[in-house]
């Protein structure tokens, strides 16, 4: 049963692509909209999730909730749109796409560091499209990234990403040496700030809610002492964004070798500036992820 609806997924994803490929970039946002109200009347479970955490979180009413829930929806095929473009994404249009503006913000930080930069983001705008970006202005990117549950969506993305040049490390066992081992030669090592963080993690608040936040922007940059930036790209529509880029988080590596409350206080800092973004900008956050478990599991 599992391998079977994997293999409807990956054949939705696959028609999906076709439109991307056929139709002209300037009418996708229109084919995108019925895209997603299907998707939102389809994925019952994650339409539900997203609803109740925006209704828990931003402390609306339902009607309010419903209709931030609905443009999550939109927004979030508009961002898998893009990503289905990726085969067929030039550098020339990604120019056209987005306002690189503050990208020498960037750039003056990563100069200013002798072993590479952390940059931290969430899933926000367009996640995927800004790792890509940057890889196509030249940089040496690198993202960790989840493994998909779906063989078929793992190979379709992996396709995709390896199209616009970045490398990704998988966030389990062995493969996060390689998140140091990039850095150490100048790199860029990008990381998605806002999930659970499971048992790694540490409880901390997070939009007003404590749950387990991921450690590993702060353990990186406490061992290495590298500089963490944060650095989002927010969607003003349909194939157009700008980078936008926060203030520089310097590290000074502690006495002892491993400072827990430096990393505690670094992950703080993190989680402020992400909830900074998320309530600017609340139709363009993943509300369907279940961020706040401990919740879910006291109210079962």
């Amino acid at each position: 049963m599992k391998y079977l609806r994997n293999l409807v997924v990956y054949i939705f994803v696959f028609f999906l692509s076709l439109l991307v490929f056929l139709i002209p970039t300037g009418l996708m946002k229109y084919f995108s909209l019925p895209i997603s109200r299907f998707i939102y009347r389809t994925f019952g479970r994650e339409r539900k999730r997203s609803f109740e955490n925006i209704h828990m979180i931003l402390d609306l009413d339902k009607d309010e909730a419903l209709s931030i829930n609905k443009e999550v929806f939109a927004q979030t095929t508009m961002t898998l749109f893009e990503f289905l473009s990726f085969p067929i994404l030039t550098r020339k249009r990604i120019e056209k796409m987005i306002d690189f503006s503050e990208l020498n913000r960037l750039k003056k930080v990563l100069e200013r560091s002798s072993k590479g930069l952390i940059i931290v983001t969430a899933h926000l705008g367009n996640w995927e499209l800004l790792v890509a970006a940057l890889a196509q202005k030249g940089l040496k990117v690198n993202a960790i990234a989840n493994e998909q549950k779906s063989p078929f969506i793992e190979y379709i993305m992996s396709r995709y990403r390896e199209k616009q040049g970045y490398n990704i490390i998988s966030n389990k066992g062995m493969s996060l040496r390689k998140a140091f081992q990039v850095l150490k030669k100048g790199e860029l090592l990008i990381i998605l700030s806002d999930h659970h963080g499971g048992d790694d993690g540490i409880a901390l608040d997070f939009l007003g809610h404590e749950t387990s936040c991921p450690v590993g922007p702060a353990v990186f940059a406490q061992r290495l002492e590298v500089p963490i930036l944060p650095v989002f790209l927010i969607r003003q529509d349909y194939a157009s964004h700008y980078l936008s880029v926060g203030d520089e988080i310097r590290i000074s590596k502690p006495e002892d070798e491993e400072n827990l409350q430096q990393i505690k206080d670094i992950t703080e800092d993190i989680n402020r500036i992400i909830e900074g973004y998320i309530r600017s900008y609340p139709q363009q956050w993943l509300w369907m992820n279940n961020r706040w478990k401990e919740l879910s599991s006291k109210e079962e």
